[in-house]
């Protein structure tokens, strides 16, 4: 067998081997993350229903891939991409010592944290934008950092020291969850919204086809901070 070759299974083999095992880490814990979402639900509704039972809280399972957590006006949707990814050369992680020290560590699997209006899902608004709270990494090992707004951009990034557990997970949860609440629906600028389809207006009683989301014009930064 010839050199190239030989170097091209040995290659082949161990980055499958490693993407192997960090979609594994990252398909265990986002079911374990769901299982800290359905906490949420049964902690914060028992809380909810002695001040307001109008407030919803709830949480759904929308496949393998995602879940919902609606409260009061807002919904987070987690999603796990199916994918692993590694870094360009020039991104931080590569300057830390972990990384360093262990081989395929910086492979990643990635879920992100986004923000929508409740009303966007209940009257399928399929306009409506959703803004993207965080992304939270994670490799073979289990180690994690992120990266987003808030407390997403400067709290969690000791890559090799912080490995995810239901408490982490509550943690990061319940911090997106502060973040979406400190932010209310802005009316949208006249100018974006002059004009409008007949068709638009026709379903509106259904549909509602004119985008809402709670900041127009909001751009998100992965290094930003707020």
């Amino acid at each position: 067998m010839g050199s190239k070759r030989q170097e091209i299974f040995e290659t082949l083999a161990s980055k499958s081997r490693i993407k192997q095992e960090v979609y594994s880490a990252s398909q265990g814990e986002f079911k374990q993350l769901k299982g800290v979402l359905q906490r949420i639900e049964n902690d914060y509704s028992e809380y909810i229903k002695n001040h307001d039972e109008r407030v919803i809280i709830k949480y759904a399972d929308t496949g393998d891939f995602s879940a919902l957590l609606n409260f009061g006006g807002d919904v987070l949707l987690f999603y796990l991409h199916s994918n692993v990814f590694a870094f360009e050369k020039d991104h931080f992680i590569h300057e830390m010592s972990y990384v360093r020290k262990n081989r395929g560590a910086e492979y990643c699997g990635i879920v992100h944290i986004y923000n929508f209006l409740a009303d966007s899902f209940k009257y399928n608004r399929l306009n409506d934008m959703g803004f993207l709270i965080a992304r939270i990494f994670i490799n073979a090992d289990r180690h994690f950092f992120t990266e987003g707004k808030g407390v997403f951009n400067h709290q969690y990034f000791n890559f090799g020291e912080q490995q995810l557990s239901q408490e982490y997970w509550l943690e990061l949860v319940e911090s997106a969850i502060n973040y979406s609440l400190r932010f209310d629906l802005h009316v949208p600028q006249y100018e974006k919204v002059q004009l409008v389809t007949l068709n638009q207006v026709k379903q509106l009683a259904t549909n509602i086809k004119l985008p809402t989301s709670k900041r127009m014009g909001f751009k998100m930064s992965s290094r930003e901070r707020k």
